[in-house]
């Protein structure tokens, strides 16, 4: 069983084989909880990682309409869109979440997702950088299992 508390104690190299060796799968429908991994396995990166995890509790996905806000605190907003598309990191299927046409505060940035463990999303959040280049910004886990 893969948890939130295991994927963020990974090392940076063992999140990226696991997202490179992991499925699309199913676009997630439901809320989920959620927890921000910037610099895996670095003292800053889990310093940085408890103060992000103070706000944003994870994502709410609503498979029907193709769209998901985030929970930040007791709040829902920050929309996206969500579609299946090919990964920035590799070119392979992956769950996008895409902030450009729906979110006036972070258009520049984009997520995907793979399912590493039945109801347990691995996520990439990428910044667009100008003249079409991009970033990789930090990994996220998402659970959807109650």
């Amino acid at each position: 069983m893969t948890t939130l508390n295991e994927l963020s104690s990974m090392t940076r190299s063992k999140l990226d084989r696991l997202y490179a060796n992991a499925s699309a799968g199913e676009i997630p429908d439901g809320e989920s909880n959620g927890k921000a991994i910037f610099m895996p396995g670095t003292w800053l990166g889990a310093v940085f990682s408890a103060i992000d995890n103070i706000f944003w509790k994870g994502k709410v996905f609503n498979r029907a309409t193709g769209r998901l806000t985030n929970k930040i605190l007791a709040w829902r907003f920050v929309p996206a869109e969500v579609f299946h598309g090919d990964s920035w990191s590799d070119g392979k299927p992956s769950v996008i979440v895409d902030y450009r046409r729906t979110s006036w505060l972070v258009p520049f940035i984009r997520d995907e997702l793979r399912l590493v463990a039945p109801g347990v999303y691995l996520g990439k959040a990428y910044l667009r950088l100008p003249f079409g280049r991009r970033s990789f910004f930090l990994y996220f886990a998402l659970d959807f299992r109650k």
